[in-house]
């Protein structure tokens, strides 16, 4: 999506200020290695690139906090 956006001429910018809140280290160390047992390899992609909150939130409290839950299997 976002190349096709640049191949059409359209030029996105970066916000005004970095994102306030801050990720727990440790949840983003767990969350990097679950995404990365479920899917079989680092997961990268022009999305993370461009936005890169993103990745770390996903990874972070999706793949960390939430699933090294023992209620998820």
């Amino acid at each position: 999506m976002v190349k096709r956006r640049r191949d059409q001429g359209i030029q996105d910018y970066e916000g005004d200020s970095e994102p306030t809140q801050t990720i727990n280290a440790e949840s983003l160390r767990i969350g990097t290695a679950n995404q990365t047992t479920l899917v079989g390899q680092p997961v990268t992609g022009e999305l993370f690139e461009f936005c890169p909150a993103i990745d770390q939130c996903l990874k972070a409290h999706l793949f960390g906090d939430l699933f090294q839950r023992p209620q998820l299997s």
